[in-house]
């Protein structure tokens, strides 16, 4: 497993085939059951009658390992098509993973009922026995789901036999719009897709469906039922777009009986996408495949910048070092630096360490942090007298899990090999100038914050040139004894911690969203409070732009436009900008390419990322 990608990501690498005993390689494709069992959900927000479920899978990846045993062509002898009640089916969506009870549900009767009744015959002969039963229980289905689409008010009932002829294509009408002006959305929000079709012909159409097919997941593969049409008769069909959940953040306990909310992902990015509606019926002949062009919008994304502080008090001898047998806290202050709001969002702390490490407190909720706004959490854990290595490994992290944004850092905290033995004193002093304040009373220690002007702290104890002052909340720092003067005054002061750990602020876009053009202007500039090393682009997985700032006379910015060329249908243009190894931010757009005469073009399969990750900086 390769952990170091950007944005936490990891990449699993497969270099085995799975073979069955005659050889036969089903890697990609898994074991094709001889009847293929296809639940059926008449479902106001989530149809699901006929969706195709071909979804991009390992065998499409260029990179997929490849053997002449897979058979890629194997098909089922026969797809039966159940009803799955919208009830079972959220009974089954609130269960999740959690069903461990035996269930003699569809699929495990009619398996039973099934092998009940084959003749001891070979294998073609049992399937070739088996037609009539199943015929029969997929008429049984079919008038189930039937039933149900007319409690919606479809009427799926088959073209009478003998039909003949029915409207052609040119004899309807067909109207597609979305609920947004201008069909333009924001990430977030609730899309929902109207489609009208009226029947201008002499003769009624049965089983009248559509189904939606675009290159954005949450555009892709919505049904449409609208059923029989009459002469002169108009049937509307709504699909909300985006993803149906029950809102609930995973803070939250459960909450039964919830409703669905249809809406696309926060973190949806800024794009304008194609959406073909594709129809099929019964009795006649279908519409032409509609078309329309939704947009959007990116939110504003929050950015984290933060800085931490490690302490030896839970218990401990309070000198800023860890030692095996102590307690260790560790304060982390982040502030919300980017443009937008985050949503849910945690603070986390992973052991990287192993058994001589004990977590105690590694988890806390900082949702909705608001632009400028400063939030704090101190994490705990044990150095146990079993750790071997020198070394206390953790990893911190801040995640917004709904917009996707992580920042995130390794550390290895020394452990000390002698103590620093800190004088207790009690007493109060005052700043008179902003005061550095030190994690450790020495000169090396990094400054983790300023104690303001005028700030009159507790001094706690004494160590050379360094007094220990609290914070607060169980927390110490050491300021140079010097900075501190005489007073007898009440406790009063402001510390400001130093946030050193910062993601370069991005600010990129392409010069349009939709080009007829085969390249695309993309311009920006990043910013940090550092440094900013370096910027990378991909164009899918072709790494395209490469700029170093290390030569540059303000490494603080990094501004660059290139010309990136596009293939045709949906382009995923990946922007990193670089403070160091671990630090970065990334973000996505997507440029489409159209024809010459606006019309929409195919997306090709694309690679996805390989492993070239590697830059030599100029």
């Amino acid at each position: 497993v390769f952990s170091r990608i950007a944005g936490g990501a990891a990449l699993k690498l497969n270099i085995a085939q799975y073979l069955t005993p005659v050889g036969i390689s089903i890697k990609g494709v898994g074991v094709t059951p001889d009847v293929e069992l296809v639940p059926m959900t008449a479902d106001t927000l989530e149809m699901d009658l006929f969706r195709s479920e071909t979804r991009l899978s390992e065998r499409d990846l260029s990179k997929s390992l490849s053997n002449g045993a897979v058979r890629h062509d194997e098909r089922p002898w026969v797809t039966l098509r159940f009803n799955l009640p919208e009830s079972e089916r959220q009974e089954l969506r609130e269960l999740g993973t959690e069903v461990d009870d035996f269930r003699l549900d569809f699929p495990v009767r009619f398996a039973r009922d099934l092998v009940a009744q084959l003749p001891r015959v070979r294998r073609q002969d049992q399937l070739t026995a088996a037609g009539p039963f199943i015929e029969k229980v997929q008429q049984s289905e079919i008038e189930k789901i039937t039933t149900d689409l007319q409690k919606i008010g479809v009427d799926w009932t088959p073209a009478p036999e003998g039909t003949s002829k029915g409207p052609e294509p040119e004899d309807y009408l067909v109207k597609v719009a979305t609920d947004r002006p201008d069909n333009r959305v924001q990430a977030g929000e609730p899309l929902s897709l109207k489609v009208e079709v009226t029947n201008r012909g002499t003769s009624p159409i049965y089983r009248m469906r559509a189904i939606t097919k675009s290159d954005n997941g949450n555009f892709d593969e919505r049904e449409l039922v609208f059923g029989r049409i009459d002469p002169g008769q108009t049937r509307t069909a709504k699909s909300p777009l985006g993803l149906c959940t029950v809102e609930q953040r995973a803070s939250e306990p459960s909450k039964p009986d919830s409703e669905r909310e249809c809406k696309l992902p926060a973190d949806s990015v800024t794009r304008h996408d194609v959406v073909k509606v594709r129809f099929t019926a019964e009795g006649g002949e279908p519409p032409p495949d509609a078309e329309i062009r939704p947009s959007v919008v990116q939110l504003d994304q929050p950015n984290f910048a933060y800085s931490f502080q490690v302490l030896d008090n839970r218990p401990g001898n309070g000198d800023g070092q860890i030692s095996r047998g102590e307690g260790v806290s560790i304060y982390l202050d982040v502030k919300n630096v980017g443009k937008g709001p985050s949503k849910e969002t945690q603070a986390l702390l992973r052991n990287l360490t192993g058994d001589g490490l004990l977590l105690r407190a590694g988890r806390f909720d900082i949702s909705d942090i608001k632009p400028g706004e400063r939030r704090a959490v101190v994490f705990t854990f044990d150095v146990l007298d079993v750790l071997k290595d020198n070394l206390a490994k953790v990893e911190i992290s801040v995640v917004d899990h709904d917009l996707r944004v992580v920042s995130s850092e390794k550390i290895s905290i020394p452990l000390a090999s002698t103590d620093l033995v800190v004088a207790d004193q009690t007493d109060r002093g005052w700043v008179e100038d902003d005061a550095a304040v030190r994690g450790q009373p020495l000169a090396a220690a990094p400054v983790v914050g300023t104690l303001r002007a005028g700030s009159r702290v507790t001094r706690t104890g004494q160590y050379k040139s360094f007094s220990r002052v609290s914070l607060g909340d169980g927390r110490v720092g050491y300021v140079d004894s010097d900075d501190l003067g005489e007073t007898k005054d009440a406790e009063a002061f402001k510390f400001d911690p130093i946030l050193t750990r910062s993601p370069p602020v991005l600010d990129v876009a392409p010069a349009t969203l939709a080009t007829r053009s085969d390249r695309v202007r993309v311009a920006g500039v990043a910013l940090d409070g550092d440094q900013v090393r370096d910027a990378y682009v991909f164009v899918g997985s072709r790494k395209v732009f490469y700029m170093s700032n290390r030569k540059a006379t303000d490494i603080k910015r990094l501004p660059f436009s290139f010309d990136a060329e596009l293939t045709p249908g949906v382009n995923i243009i990946t922007v990193v900008a670089r403070e160091n190894e671990d630090v970065l931010t990334a973000q996505t757009l997507v440029v489409r390419r159209d024809g010459p005469n606006g019309e929409a073009l195919a997306t090709p399969k694309r690679d996805t990322f390989a492993a070239d990750w590697e830059f030599q900086e100029e």
